[in-house]
């Protein structure tokens, strides 16, 4: 089983999950990751892009 990692982001910051997935793209073709996108397993990765929208739509402030 590969490692998992979760994304949980704010859909306003939708330009930098698209970053991060073309960081990511060289171990997911390796198969060494697989991504998990808003929907939260138990992954041994997870990934929270704490930005100022993020924080609002979720609270954390």
């Amino acid at each position: 089983m590969r490692d998992q990692i979760f994304i949980s982001y704010s859909h306003q910051d939708k330009e930098w999950l698209i970053k991060l997935q073309k960081m990511l793209k060289p171990l997911t073709r390796q198969q060494t990751i697989d991504e998990v996108i808003d929907n939260l397993r138990i992954v041994l990765i997870r990934f929270l892009m704490l930005t100022s929208d993020y924080q609002q739509a979720n609270r954390l402030i």
